[in-house]
């Protein structure tokens, strides 16, 4: 059985991961905007480098970590599976839209709308994993 995670601690395990996908979001997102100026494919494209850079790094932070390929795509679904299925169809396109709206910087709302998201998903991705360890 894993034991409790405090939101401070999570947060520093993941921190490389979640500054290598804000960095992909960031690039991907300024690019995509100036290629084609759609604020829709914009949060899209963001949000796809967003979730595949953040992934890369997990499954490579769970290899290194001793995990077979298998247990550690077994672990990121089980850790990560709900909160992933909310934030890459709901809460991150939705950010990465409407940030860069509100911040009329392109590179500033895209990082705005990032942290938002992540703070959303880390509390999702905790309170699934306590309500593990409880039961």
């Amino acid at each position: 059985m894993r034991s409790r995670i405090p939101f401070r601690d999570f947060a520093a395990q993941y921190l490389a991961g979640n500054l290598v996908s804000a960095v992909a979001a960031i690039v991907v997102g300024v690019w995509v905007s100036q290629a084609t100026g759609s604020a829709v494919v914009t949060a899209a494209a963001a949000t796809i480098a967003e979730t595949v850079a953040w992934y890369i790094y997990l499954l490579i932070f769970n290899l290194r970590s001793g995990d077979s390929v298998g247990k550690a795509i077994q672990h990121l679904v089980s850790d990560f599976g709900l909160a992933e299925l909310i934030d890459t169809l709901a809460v991150r396109p939705g950010l990465l839209y409407l940030a860069p709206k509100l911040t009329h910087n392109q590179a500033s709302g895209i990082l705005a709308g990032t942290v938002a998201a992540d703070v959303i998903y880390t509390a999702i991705a905790l309170n699934r994993q306590r309500k593990r360890t409880i039961a």
